[in-house]
């Protein structure tokens, strides 16, 4: 599973940030995903940052509800992320003004129901340091949801 920062889809206004995470499958397997994920924010050396994540089904960001999604393999390589569209996103939204604040410069990631969890950079243009987060680590956070037009093996 790689897992990567989707600026076309992140944003902030007036004192939020909205944060997608783009999602491929680079297993040989495709895969069913249902629910939230579970995030967690890191420093730059890979320590714990303060998160208290809130599975939620709307926020200011959007809204979702918690259907299964499907991901075929996009290939082996790392090249999914530049020759193939995501196949889902997950997405979530916080404060970005309310003290205490920190910097996050990657997430955690753990998709339902894997094992292992995936790194995701929020060092990224723009954010060299990576994502502010206030309101004490706090973020909402949709359920995985499909890319809009995406492939599904059960329609193929």
């Amino acid at each position: 599973m790689q897992i990567a920062y989707w600026p076309a889809l992140s944003g902030a206004a007036a004192g939020s940030f909205a944060v997608s995470l783009a999602m491929w499958n680079h297993g040989s397997e495709p895969c069913a995903l249902r629910g939230w994920a579970t995030l967690q924010f890191l420093n730059p050396f890979g320590g714990l940052v303060r998160t208290r994540w809130v599975e939620s089904t709307a926020t200011f960001f959007g809204s979702a509800r918690p259907d299964a999604v499907s991901l075929i393999p996009c290939g082996g390589s790392n090249a999914c992320a530049t020759s193939a569209p995501p196949e889902a996103f997950i997405n979530f939204a916080g404060d970005d003004v309310i003290q205490p604040c920190v910097t996050a410069a990657k997430l955690r990631v753990l998709t339902p129901g894997a094992a292992t969890p995936v790194i995701a950079d929020l060092r990224v243009q723009g954010f060299a340091d990576g994502q502010v987060v206030c309101s004490d680590g706090e973020i909402f956070v949709l359920p995985v949801q499909p890319a809009v037009g995406a492939r599904d093996p059960a329609f193929s």
